[in-house]
């Protein structure tokens, strides 16, 4: 009975040990340094500052409007600012833009300079 019991637990330690291994195992070794001096550590300059989602869509209000899209300008006396809604007859074509007057007036500037060259 010792015998057996003696038997099952030298077995039950070598399968245990053949498993699990007595050492770490490869994949939990830590890589060799000498590798990784070939590579190249490249760093991305950082952003110049974030816009904000109007900022964002009114980037393409500068550039000429596509064929069959409209622009209208509304003033909004309560806000104290311009409202740009471009259309493709009577559905919006872009959200609309709200514009300081700074921002109207250089819209209005590049409108009539293309207007004035186009001619």
């Amino acid at each position: 009975m010792v015998k057996n019991f003696t038997c099952k637990i030298f077995i039950g330690i070598l399968f245990i040990a053949a498993l699990g291994g007595i050492r770490r195992a490869y994949a939990q070794q830590p890589r060799p340094t000498a590798a990784r001096k070939d590579t190249v550590r490249i760093i991305a300059p950082p952003l110049k500052g974030t816009q904000s989602k109007n900022a964002l869509l009114r980037q393409g209000i500068f550039d000429p409007p596509s064929a069959g899209v409209t622009r209208t300008v509304e003033y909004d006396i309560m806000s104290n600012r311009y409202i740009l809604y471009e259309r493709v007859g009577n559905l919006l074509y872009r959200p609309p833009v709200y514009l300081s007057f700074n921002e109207y007036m250089r819209l209005r500037q590049t409108e009539d300079k293309r207007d004035y060259f186009k001619n």
